[in-house]
């Protein structure tokens, strides 16, 4: 039996890293995982909406003054 990567298998599925398939294939798996964090959907996963940006996209908002 021959076994093979995921990567391999991704590359063989849905293309290589860089073509627009596969780039398509990676923004909805990371949009699905957010939304399954937002959701509570995955064990352990729960975010209320206020801490999604310092999660994901940096570690301190700054404060935003008028």
């Amino acid at each position: 039996m021959k076994t093979c990567t995921l990567n391999e298998v991704q590359d063989s599925l849905i293309g290589q890293h860089g073509t627009p398939e596969r780039d398509r294939f990676e923004y909805e798996l990371q949009m699905d995982l957010i939304g399954q964090a937002i959701n509570g959907d995955a064990p352990g996963t729960q975010l209320d909406p206020g801490s999604i940006g310092q999660t994901y996209w940096c570690s301190k908002v700054p404060d935003i003054e008028d």
